[in-house]
């Protein structure tokens, strides 16, 4: 079991620019997972490929699927064997990363081995299957979720599988960013109904992403928050809770979640700044399980 995170950034001219989110990948029993966020690409509309970056001779893009890009955000979720790669001679270990095209505007890429190579740094590699007279990749065992549609899938998708080992540095990941494995979970265990929020606390209840439309309308945006929508993915649920922050109550929204560092460096860039674990006398720790917390507008 492999879990690993690597930032996308923008490539102009084969020079890595700004960052524009990032992409998730779990490995289990030879079936990849892989979760795109992009954000902060201006006003592009349209849709987008994605491509896994083969490093073999040919250095060739094998191609994922689509992400439905809307005001320069998109979230696109792909599950996909890692073996014959969309029935291509390639395996996953074959792999090096990911190219976005965005129509003829941006490239965008994200590495997790190192790489030199022009094609894959300014976007012009080939295209796997092109030169053999595939005019359409067959993916048919690539399943892609658009925004659109993503609140409806989410709902049937299967639990968090572990937990994250310490991180071995802090700050922020490198691009390449290394694997990091997984510990295998004590029990088989239902997230939703051993993690539920800590009844002792009246100030605490449980919602779902319509529940969002319910707070004042200033927070509506945090819809399409990508860190958001992938807690709910996993969890199902989400909490409003009130506590007291400098001599008087404010309301909080908390994604549910386990505490590492490489996920708190991923919620203060979606906004959620705070960790507080389920048990109030717990101490926070790798491997906590509680909410990461935003501050309500009101």
């Amino acid at each position: 079991m492999k879990r690993f995170i690597t930032y996308l950034f923008c490539y102009e001219d084969g020079a890595k620019s700004k960052n524009i989110g990032f992409i998730r990948t779990d490995i289990r029993n030879n079936l990849c997972r892989m979760e795109i966020h992009i954000q902060n690409l201006g006003r592009f509309q349209g849709k987008a490929k994605a491509f896994l970056l083969a490093k073999e001779e040919k250095s060739e893009g094998v191609e994922l699927g689509q992400i439905v890009m809307t005001q320069g955000r998109g979230d696109g979720a792909f599950s996909f064997s890692t073996k014959n790669l969309m029935e291509s001679s390639y395996d996953f270990g074959n792999v090096r990363g990911v190219g976005i095209r965005f129509g003829n505007q941006y490239y965008a890429a994200s590495f997790w081995e190192d790489t030199s190579e022009e094609v894959f740094l300014n976007g012009k590699f080939t295209i796997w299957g092109k030169e053999q007279g595939k005019d359409e990749m067959k993916a048919a065992a690539c399943e892609m979720l658009p925004k659109e549609i993503l609140h409806e899938k989410m709902m049937e998708s299967s639990r968090p599988e572990g937990i994250t080992e310490e991180a071995k540095k802090e700050g922020r990941p490198q691009e390449s960013q290394k694997e990091e494995k997984l510990q295998e979970p004590k029990k088989e265990e239902n997230p939703q109904e051993q993690k539920e929020p800590n009844k002792k606390s009246g100030n605490v209840r449980r919602i779902d992403m319509n529940g969002i439309r319910t707070l004042p309308k200033k927070n509506w945006y945090l819809c399409n928050n990508s860190f958001l929508l992938h807690g709910f993915y996993n969890y199902h649920y989400l909490i409003v809770k009130e506590k007291e922050c400098e001599g008087r109550k404010r309301q909080y929204l908390g994604v549910p979640g386990y505490y590492a560092r490489q996920e708190r460096i991923m919620a203060m860039m979606f906004g959620f700044p705070e960790f507080e674990a389920e048990k109030e006398t717990e101490p926070v720790e790798e491997g906590t399980f509680g909410y990461w917390l935003c501050p309500l507008s009101m």
